[in-house]
């Protein structure tokens, strides 16, 4: 599975493969997601307190937390609601 990342609702997405979003914490939730800096998506998230992950049903907004710059990836770690996320994070255990 694939899912896109932005940093609008509407905005310009990147395709990110699962094996970029980790579970990082179950309480409070939060999700890992790894993104090479880089124009675009990267610059727009490190500018913004929210990213939102479109996946195939629906689009789940998010809070950025933290970010961290780890090697050559940046990681940023969001947090939602852990009932609204159930798919998704079904998807991201796999």
């Amino acid at each position: 599975m694939v899912v896109k990342i932005s940093s609008t609702p509407n905005g310009t997405m990147k395709e990110v493969d699962l094996n970029h979003l980790f579970i990082a914490s179950e309480e409070p939730l939060y999700i890992g997601i790894i993104i090479k800096p880089e124009p675009g998506i990267w610059e727009e998230l490190m500018d913004s307190e929210f990213a939102y992950i479109h996946t195939n049903e629906d689009v789940k907004e998010t809070k950025i937390g933290y970010r961290i710059e780890v090697g050559e990836n940046s990681i940023f770690f969001v947090t939602l609601n852990y009932e609204s996320a159930g798919n998704l994070i079904r998807e991201i255990k796999r």
